[in-house]
């Protein structure tokens, strides 16, 4: 028997660009993955974290998730859709109306799951058995299991922490492995991978096709800059490609933009669908179409079409361009088709304050959108965004890299860089527990799959 799965990831619905909505954009592209799940006879729609963009999202994100679903339950009956949360998630909100999802879903014929947080048992400990889904073909037929593994959070991992204190002879998932103590965040979360996956391998015997679903980082792929959010512990808290047995015959992973792939291809970053920031306007934007058989799987990248497209205005080495030469530029680009949102860096021996309106009349005839203007100004060790939109596209560490070149000729201190990761993930977690907790305030193309090196 075949499946043919769908894997993506970071949609972050709700997100803007320097200000700019790219609710449209999203719009276009939820409407395009509908078509392709069509056309590919796709069973089983994996998404692997970040839905949406912030814990509590806008209304207009939510209408546009469910509106997805509802489109996707007419278009193609059958469908399995399992969502895991991302980091931006907020686990209780994401998961909110997952029974009734569910509910509807059979009703529908369009089984939706959920996951914003792993599930527990009677006694508070994570339970195995809620993170198994068997994966189902249109017509109903079983076709494997997958595991699914959202975002682990600390509360998570002190659960690991306490049942390794309860339990210190219990095995891993390979027979004999001596049990290591959970003391690190790595640790935990490797843990933690292992025994899903062993449960998982346990129940189901190995009788048919086992895969994974994950969100987060793991040691050896590449980040994408100004972009994703700074996990708690870093780089030292990233999983190890061993983490995922191999009796795993594919991991769909989410939380980095760049699309990749991992030990030869069976641990794959589906990329976000939409570029996110102007560091990812050359990113190979895509799904991943999978077709299992027999225990083998076969790969496909399917191409989301350019619904919105960046352009940056600069140097040929990054530099900022004279005004001019800015000028005559934007004025020489050609009429666009589809949204075509610009950054320019320029570069003015004095104050100048109708700049911004002076670049958007060049570009104006093109039908482009001037979003967003980096400015130096002569004698600045480094660009200083015009606007303060600009320094909310940026992560924390980049906003104060850029303040302290303003201001210093010396390298960022390490020990600084560090100190500023801690405070910011500290300020995230308290800043999701609360969010989580309130009410809402008004107010393709296809080709080979393509691996970044």
């Amino acid at each position: 028997m075949s499946l043919v799965f769908c894997h993506t990831a970071d949609w972050h619905l709700g997100r803007t660009l320097h200000g700019a909505s790219l609710e449209l954009a999203h719009r276009r592209f939820l409407a395009w993955l509908v078509e392709v799940i069509v056309a590919r006879a796709v069973d089983v729609l994996v998404v692997a974290g970040d839905v949406f963009d912030r814990s509590v999202p806008p209304a207009g994100a939510e209408a546009l998730f469910y509106g997805f679903l509802a489109e996707l339950s007419r278009a193609a009956p059958g469908v399995q859709v399992i969502v895991i949360a991302g980091n931006h998630d907020g686990p209780a909100r994401l998961s909110a109306p997952a029974p009734l999802l569910e509910r509807l879903g059979g009703a529908a014929r369009m089984p939706v799951r959920i996951f914003g947080s792993l599930g527990l048992d009677a006694r508070g400990r994570i339970d195995p058995a809620a993170a198994l889904v068997p994966l189902t073909t249109r017509d109903g037929a079983l076709a494997g299991h997958l595991v699914a593994v959202p975002f682990l959070r600390p509360s998570d991992l002190s659960r690991v922490a306490v049942a390794d204190a309860d339990q210190p002879d219990t095995p891993l998932s390979r027979p004999g492995e001596p049990l290591a103590r959970c003391e690190e965040p790595r640790c935990a979360s490797e843990r933690l991978v292992r025994d899903l996956v062993a449960h998982a391998i346990a129940a189901t015997g190995q009788r048919s096709l086992l895969m994974a679903a994950g969100h987060g980082l793991v040691r050896g792929a590449r980040l994408s800059p100004e972009s994703e959010r700074p996990l708690l512990g870093g780089d030292e808290a990233a999983l190890s490609v061993e983490a995922f047995p191999r009796e795993l015959a594919y991991v769909a992973m989410g939380h980095l933009h760049l699309a990749q792939g991992l030990d030869g291809g069976r641990l794959r970053y589906a990329g976000a669908p939409l570029p996110l920031a102007f560091s990812e306007r050359a990113y190979p934007h895509q799904v991943v179409v999978g077709t299992a058989r027999d225990g083998a799987v076969a790969l496909e990248a399917v191409h989301v079409p350019p619904f919105v497209e960046l352009v940056r205005i600069e140097g040929e080495g990054g530099e900022a361009l004279d005004v001019e030469t800015a000028i005559a530029r934007l004025g020489a680009m050609t009429p666009c088709v589809n949204e075509r949102w610009v950054q320019v860096r320029v570069r003015v021996p004095s104050p100048r304050p109708a700049l911004r309106r002076e670049l958007g009349e060049a570009l104006a005839p093109s039908g482009a959108r001037l979003v967003s203007v980096d400015l130096e100004r002569a004698g600045d060790a480094a660009l200083v965004p015009v606007s303060s939109s600009a320094y909310a596209e940026l992560a924390p560490d980049a906003v104060l890299a850029r303040v302290w070149s303003s201001v210093s000729r010396e390298p960022l201190p390490e020990a600084l860089t560090r100190a500023l990761h801690e405070a910011w993930r500290e300020a995230q977690l308290e800043q999701d527990d609360v969010l989580a907790g309130l009410p809402e305030a008004s107010g393709g193309e296809s080709a080979d799959l393509e691996v970044a090196s």
